[in-house]
């Protein structure tokens, strides 16, 4: 009885594993999700176009440092996207990753070459304590 319980536990744990791991995964090496230290190592290399597209609101509390706000609520979202280099990376990311996703969904439509999404957001970088900076004041 004991062995069957811990045969069904790793069975769980394994199924979970390849679920969490196929839900990370958009299936396009160009297109993808990047835990908190994988994402820090990315943006480090300045490469890329850094997007924070939560509201100025959450900006305010604290970002990652060198991204751009682009509040993805604004009319002018699409129009800010479409100002972008295309040919250069994109990092998104927001305060959970819904909203980044979604900008790494329409990125992908309009031809963008590489995005990468921030799994979590800005809410598992702070949880893994990576750094955050806060908007100077006047």
């Amino acid at each position: 009885m004991v062995r069957l319980s811990v045969a069904l536990g790793m069975l769980v744990a394994l199924v979970l594993g390849v679920v969490l791991f196929a839900a990370q995964s958009t299936g396009d090496p160009n297109y993808s999700n990047a835990d908190p230290a994988a994402f820090k190592k990315i943006v480090a290399d300045k490469q890329g176009q850094l997007l924070d597209v939560r509201t100025p609101e959450e900006y305010a509390e604290g970002f990652i440092s060198g991204a751009t706000n682009l509040n993805f609520f604004d009319e002018g979202f699409q129009t800010e996207l479409e100002k972008l280099d295309k040919s250069k990376p994109v990092y998104v990311y927001c305060r959970s990753g819904g909203r980044s996703g979604k900008t790494m969904e329409r990125l992908k439509g309009m031809g963008f070459a590489k995005v990468v999404n921030l799994a979590g957001g800005m809410i598992a970088w702070q949880k893994d304590g990576m750094p955050v900076e806060k908007p100077q004041k006047p």
